[in-house]
């Protein structure tokens, strides 16, 4: 499950994705976003961190994309804000689950989260980043 601050995350980096280059203060992207500035604060600090993102302090300071948007995944952002999507907490690994081995459903769901996983590692930020007025999507992806 995608929680509430990887979701906020996805649509503050689509924002400044949006518009290359240009430094936004948290405050202008709470209120465009409508997200508490102390919880924009917090899941910035955490795509600043993965270098997603740049912070600048300071008058005129804010924060600003980085990377191409198809350079960035979905799953690299849902990483960066809450670590690895899983179906289910058996998962995340061998010898969390006292079922393993005998769980019929397991493999199903480990089917499942393959493919999930090679879903959101393939689909990047500049499938979701509007292009800018007049261009073409594929004009805007360099």
């Amino acid at each position: 499950m995608i929680r509430r601050d990887t979701d906020e995350g996805l649509r503050m980096l689509v924002h400044l994705a949006g518009r290359r280059g240009q430094t936004i203060s948290a405050s202008q992207l709470s209120e465009a976003l409508d997200v508490p500035r102390s919880f924009a604060l917090k899941i910035l600090g955490r795509l600043v961190a993965r270098g997603l993102l740049e912070a600048r302090a300071g008058r005129g300071g804010g924060f600003r994309f980085v990377k191409r948007p198809a350079d960035v995944s979905m799953m690299t952002v849902i990483e960066a804000v809450q670590g690895p999507p899983l179906l289910n907490r058996c998962m995340a690994g061998s010898g969390l689950c006292s079922r393993e081995g005998t769980c019929p459903i397991s493999s199903k769901l480990l089917t499942i989260q393959r493919q999930l996983n090679r879903l959101l590692s393939r689909t990047t930020l500049a499938d979701v980043v509007p292009p800018k007025p007049g261009r073409r999507k594929d004009e805007d992806e360099g």
